[in-house]
C-alpha cells in the first residue's frame, strides 16, 4: 500500500475506537496517526498548497489537538499511580489521591469535549477525500528533499535555541522538531527503502524527550491541583508534600534536559565524524 493511503487509513481506523471506548492506547494511536498524516501532507505538498489540502491539514491538526488534553490526563494518571506505588509509607498516599481525583475529573471533561467535536466529523467521507488526494499526489523526489531539508534546518535551529536558553519552552519546541524530522525520515525510508543512520538516534531522542515532557505535564497538573483555596487551606500536609515533589522534579528535569541536549548534539554531527547520505547534508551545516 502506498504510504499516503496507509496513513489516511490508520487515522480513520483509529478515530472510531476513540469514540467507542475509554482506551488510553486508542487515544495515543489516533494522535500518532494524525501527526504522521500531517507530516506526510507537508512533504507531499510543500510550499503553496491547494486549498483543499490546507483544509485537510487543519482538520487533521484539529483532531490531534482535540485529543491532546485527554491524552495528557491519561499519561499523568499513569505517572501518578507509579509514584503512589513507589511511596514507602502511608503519608504520601492522600496527596496522590488528591491529585488523581482532580485529574480524573479533568479527564472526564476532556473526553466529553473531544468526542463532541469528533462527532461533528464525517470520518468516512473525510478518509475517502484524503485518499483520493494522496493517491493523485505522491511526493516526488525534489519535494521530499525540500521538506526534509526544511525539517532538518528547523531541528538544528531548535537544538541551538534549547542549548542557549535551556527553558522548558525551548526544549518543548525541540521535542516537536525532533518528532517532525523523525516522521519525515520514516517517509523517506518507505519511499526509498533505505534507513539513514540518524533515524535510530532520533527514535531514542524522541523517547527521552517524551518522558521529559510527560513529567512536565504531570508537574503542571500537580500545580493546578494545588492552586485551589480549599486544598491550601484544608490539605496542608498533602500540599507541603506535593510542593516538595515539584521542587525535586525541577532539579531532575533540568538534569534530564541537559543530558538529552548533549546526546542530541552528539547525534547531529559533525559530518566528518560519521558517514551520512546526501539526504542528510542539512545536518552538516554549522
Amino acid at each position: 500500500m502506498r504510504p499516503g493511503r496507509e496513513r489516511v487509513r490508520r487515522l480513520t481506523r483509529a478515530l472510531p475506537r476513540v469514540l467507542d471506548a475509554d482506551d488510553p492506547k486508542a487515544v495515543h494511536h489516533a494522535r500518532v496517526a494524525a501527526r504522521r498524516l500531517e507530516e506526510y501532507l507537508a512533504a507531499a505538498f510543500p510550499g503553496s498548497k491547494p486549498k483543499k489540502i490546507k483544509k485537510f491539514r487543519r482538520v487533521v491538526r484539529k483532531v490531534r489537538r482535540d485529543l491532546g488534553k485527554w491524552r495528557n490526563c491519561d499519561v499523568v494518571l499513569s505517572l501518578i499511580a507509579k509514584k503512589g506505588q513507589r511511596a514507602r509509607d502511608e503519608a504520601p498516599q492522600p496527596a496522590w489521591h488528591l491529585v488523581e481525583s482532580f485529574i480524573e475529573k479533568e479527564r472526564l471533561r476532556e473526553i466529553k469535549r473531544a468526542r463532541r467535536r469528533l462527532d461533528d466529523l464525517d470520518i468516512e467521507a473525510l478518509g475517502d477525500q484524503l485518499e483520493a488526494w494522496v493517491e493523485a499526489d505522491e511526493p516526488n523526489s525534489e519535494a521530499l528533499q525540500a521538506s526534509l531539508d526544511a525539517a532538518a534546518e528547523k531541528w538544528h535551529s531548535a537544538l541551538t535555541a534549547a542549548e542557549q536558553n535551556r527553558s522548558a519552552g525551548e526544549v518543548h519546541e525541540f521535542r516537536i522538531a525532533t518528532k517532525k524530522l523523525r516522521y519525515r525520515l520514516e517517509l523517506v525510508c518507505e519511499l526509498r527503502a533505505d534507513a539513514p543512520p540518524l533515524l535510530e538516534d532520533l527514535k531514542r531522542l524522541q523517547r527521552a524527550l517524551g518522558k521529559w515532557h510527560d513529567i512536565e505535564i504531570a508537574d503542571h497538573m500537580i500545580a493546578e491541583t494545588l492552586a485551589r483555596p480549599k486544598v491550601l487551606l484544608h490539605e496542608i500536609p498533602s500540599a507541603r508534600m506535593l510542593l516538595d515533589e515539584l521542587e525535586q522534579d525541577n532539579l531532575r528535569q533540568s538534569t534530564a534536559a541537559e543530558e538529552i541536549l548533549r546526546s542530541a548534539r552528539t547525534a547531529s554531527g559533525p559530518a566528518e565524524s560519521r558517514e551520512r547520505p546526501p539526504l542528510l547534508l542539512a545536518f552538516s551545516r554549522p
